[in-house]
């Protein structure tokens, strides 16, 4: 469960978690807009992995490692590691971009997917 990455359960605002939230249906009725921005999560991973995510360096191999590493936070199977890593990556074979690329990966997971689920739900 990666809700412990980016929510605070407070009691207050958030009583539960917004998946319980959304499946009791226990919320208020108000506008909800939902933006992303380009490598919406890209600032802090660099942060939390030092030289893991260096410009130099990156290619395939070390996204793959990077993924199997962090694989049950961004609830990633193991076996679904190669497919994401070739859509995201397999597209240029400049180290720069393939980083950038990656970047683009784990915002997708920890920001884009959740927002478009949550959208859903409200929906």
């Amino acid at each position: 469960d990666n809700t412990s990455l980016y929510t605070v359960i407070d009691g207050v605002l958030l009583p539960k978690t917004p998946e319980e939230i959304l499946a009791e249906k226990s919320f208020n009725t108000v506008p909800y807009m939902v933006g992303i921005n380009k490598q919406e999560f890209g600032w802090i991973i660099p942060m939390m992995m030092g030289d893991l995510v260096s410009e130099n360096k990156m290619d395939e191999e070390t996204a793959s490692s990077l993924l199997w590493k962090f694989h049950s936070a961004l609830n990633i199977s193991e076996n679904m590691i190669p497919a994401a890593t070739e859509k995201y990556l397999g597209q240029t074979d400049d180290p720069v971009k393939k980083k950038d690329l990656l970047l683009d990966l784990f915002g997708d997971v920890f920001v884009g997917i959740p927002s478009v689920l949550m959208s859903r739900m409200l929906r």
